[in-house]
């Protein structure tokens, strides 16, 4: 019987399994090595993150046009709607700009009188 191959008392483990959890361990912590490593290179990737960034940026506003050209292109009977609710809208301020200097020039005192 060799060293490696006798039983610890304190810790009811062989050396040859405490070598194999010693193994795993290191194995482990390369990983978790590896993986922070390549984290901290992405992050520290400023160019392809500010590229990325403006590639889904454009790709949002090129749908939000799509979409409002689409609206623009909705049918004949929307657009007939929009232009007459502006045309009423035009027509009640004209009508409300004209109600109004008409009752500032009747209480107000002219300026000459003839």
């Amino acid at each position: 019987m060799t060293i490696r191959d006798e039983r610890r008392p304190w810790t009811h483990t062989t050396a040859a399994d405490e070598d194999e959890r010693l193994r795993a361990r290191r194995d482990l912590a390369r990983q978790e090595i590896g993986e922070t490593i390549e984290a901290l290179t992405r992050k520290a990737d400023l160019s392809s993150r500010a590229q990325e960034a403006a590639h889904d940026y454009l790709a949002r506003v090129q749908e939000s046009a799509a979409d409002m050209a689409g609206h623009a292109r909705g049918d004949k009977g929307t657009r007939t709607a929009v232009w007459l609710s502006l045309l009423a809208l035009a027509g009640v301020a004209t009508a409300s700009y004209i109600a109004l200097s008409r009752a500032r020039r009747a209480t107000r005192p002219p300026l000459f009188r003839l």
